[in-house]
């Protein structure tokens, strides 16, 4: 799915696709809204299951399986906005960094969960601009070079009611 106006969809499924770059299950360069859907299985370059470089809300959706050998296996959020309330983010894998998240603008997470992804390079969440966590959890991520469960490159993280636990 290539998004570059505005879609909503609900209650969807984006499975088992590839691309040769970014955003094997959705390229969106438009306002997407996602709820109740799920992406899995898809592979790209870079955000395996979804590549973002201008706004995306997800709401009670997964986010799974996906691959990306560059990052954001699951997501790649690219100079855009993302909000994820009450999802799933969970088994994906990049060969770089971000093998759930690899946010490169505003990722916002709400009452969501990041856990058993893993990045040959650095984190279940890889942070390089904007990163807001409340009320939601990031675990049993693995990822050998550092931050298993979040990496930041000073930038700004702000973790509210939240649990960063058992990654590695």
């Amino acid at each position: 799915l290539i998004v570059e106006g505005t879609v909503t969809r609900t209650d969807s499924t984006g499975r088992a696709n590839a691309a040769n770059k970014s955003g094997g299950g959705i390229y969106n360069d438009g306002m997407l809204t996602l709820t109740g859907s799920t992406v899995t299985g898809n592979e790209a370059k870079g955000g395996g299951g979804i590549y973002n470089e201008s706004k995306l809300d997800i709401t009670d959706s997964k986010i799974s399986d996906n691959t990306a050998p560059l990052g954001g296996g699951g997501i790649l959020n690219k100079e855009g906005t993302v909000t994820l309330t009450d999802s799933t983010v969970r088994a994906n894998s990049a060969n770089k960094s971000g093998g759930g998240n690899y946010n490169d603008g505003m990722l916002s997470l709400t009452g969501s969960t990041v856990t058993g992804h893993e990045a040959k390079g650095d984190g279940g969440i890889y942070n390089a601009s904007t990163l807001h966590i409340t009320d939601s959890k990031s675990s049993d991520n693995t990822a050998p070079l550092g931050g298993g469960g979040i990496v930041d490159r000073v930038c700004t993280v702000t973790l509210s009611v939240s649990l960063v636990a058992a990654n590695s």
